[in-house]
């Protein structure tokens, strides 16, 4: 999580306690993969303790194996963990904590609910996906994983599925204006559609993994530092990203769908899943259910040809500008703070961010603060102009 006077309160309050062996566990974990979003999910199958002196257990009420991020989990993790966290539990006085920050939590849920929750179309998903009997909306609001959102799901026992989408609240910092809307919309549709589209990759992934692999492959390092480690993962966030790509296109009139899948640049499947998810909503007649329509879907990646991207990329990338130079001065004009040389292609920009493709990294062309980040494909850079001579 970033640091705040919060998150810096709560590591005052809980700082004897770095050492306890639940967090040298979750450490441990953490090494093999059992981090990000397999936290939240093994918090949502927790039952808090029936007195204080009992411990944590798992809710029975969840059906095993059905949930992808807690099956990350082995079955020995999950039951070693259960003590050492009960145990911090109580020898921390968490409850004090959670007791204390009762307020903050209160008016979090009262931002989201008057600014996000009203503005969004809960009767979509059904409309879209088809209507999944038994199933209910339960956001989560969680200030420690901000700026992360994970796209959690519980399926219970009885066939009902709880849609439980863990999102990261930037509160005390959050400014709430439009752009606040703006931002947490599409990530909260997002996180919910993950509760529809990773089954269905998960249930056509033999009919889609060859050829998913091999754009994998021309995007691997990217999308491993975006935390995407395998063809699967990017196959889910490519189909997520296209339905909310629908979502708009459904709810404003206005959208330019061609600049919303060039955002969506490194997941290069996009524009195909766009247009046969297109097909669908034009077909209902012929489709019950976004199931039904899956060999379909299957079929249109399928018939995707990498040898035409590539083509085409290296046409774009003809036609793009140079950039000769670009320095950015921060209060000192004979101090930049940082150039970069290379194709304007190399380069994009979101906001105060300039993201470069050999690195990874974004760069605030303000502060020269870099970090790793997901990439926003913006063709304009902010505060110089290029051309096909270059630009300085």
């Amino acid at each position: 999580c970033e640091k705040n006077d919060y998150v810096n309160e709560l590591d005052a309050y809980f700082s004897a306690f770095k050492n306890h062996s639940v967090v040298a566990l979750a450490r441990q974990y953490a090494q093999i993969s059992v981090s990000y979003d397999a936290v939240a999910s093994y918090a949502l199958h927790l039952k808090m303790p029936s007195s204080p002196q009992s411990d944590f257990t798992l809710d029975e009420q969840y059906q095993e194996g059905a949930d992808e991020s807690f099956e990350r989990w082995s079955d020995k993790q999950k039951q070693d963990f259960l003590a050492p966290l009960s145990d911090f539990y109580r020898q921390s006085n968490f409850h004090q904590w959670y007791e204390r920050s009762a307020s903050l939590r209160e008016k979090a849920v009262k931002v989201f609910e008057e600014n996000i929750n009203q503005n969004i179309d809960w009767k979509w998903f059904d409309q879209f996906f088809g209507k999944r009997e038994g199933s209910r909306f339960n956001i989560v609001l969680c200030f420690l994983v901000w700026p992360n959102n994970y796209g959690c799901s519980t399926p219970l026992k009885n066939g009902n599925v709880h849609i439980s989408p863990v999102i990261g609240c930037p509160f005390p910092n959050a400014k709430i204006d439009r752009s606040y809307i703006q931002t947490y919309l599409p990530i909260v549709i997002h996180e919910c559609c993950h509760s529809y589209c990773n089954p269905l990759i998960s249930q056509y992934w033999k009919q889609m993994e060859s050829k998913s692999d091999k754009v994998y492959a021309e995007k691997a390092d990217v999308m491993e530092r975006m935390a995407y480690g395998q063809p699967i993962y990017m196959m889910n966030e490519t189909f997520v990203r296209s339905c909310v790509i629908r979502y708009a296109a459904d709810h404003n009139g206005s959208a330019n769908l061609d600049e919303l899948i060039r955002n969506e640049g490194e997941f290069i499947l996009t524009r195909t899943m766009v247009e046969s998810l297109e097909t669908y909503q034009t077909q209902r007649s012929k489709h019950a259910d976004i199931n039904n329509y899956m060999p379909q879907l299957v079929k249109d990646i399928n018939h995707f040809s990498l040898r035409k991207y590539k083509k085409a990329q290296i046409e774009y990338r003809k036609k793009c500008a140079k950039i000769v130079s670009c320095s950015i001065k921060n209060g000192d004009k004979n101090n930049p703070l940082k150039s970069f040389e290379g194709k304007f292609a190399d380069y994009c920009v979101s906001g105060d961010w300039i993201y470069g493709k050999n690195t990874g990294e974004f760069t605030n062309i303000f502060t020269g603060e870099s970090k790793s980040v997901k990439k926003a494909d913006i063709s304009v850079l902010s505060g110089f102009t290029a051309n096909e001579s270059g630009t300085k």
